[in-house]
């Protein structure tokens, strides 16, 4: 039985690139050379921010 990710076009594209997406991006970094600051996952501070308001 397929779940509903795999069964939704768009949300199977997620999925799919989310599965990518994770097995490059590590865990949490705050490398002081990285412009985009405080990163985990491959999502900076300032997105994840954003996006709680």
């Amino acid at each position: 039985m397929k779940t509903f990710l795999e069964r939704d076009s768009a949300s199977s594209s997620f999925a799919e690139a989310l599965r990518f997406t994770l097995q490059w991006e590590g865990g949490y970094v705050n490398h002081p050379m990285d412009k985009g600051g405080p990163t985990n996952k491959g999502v900076t501070q300032i997105i994840y921010d954003a996006f709680r308001r």
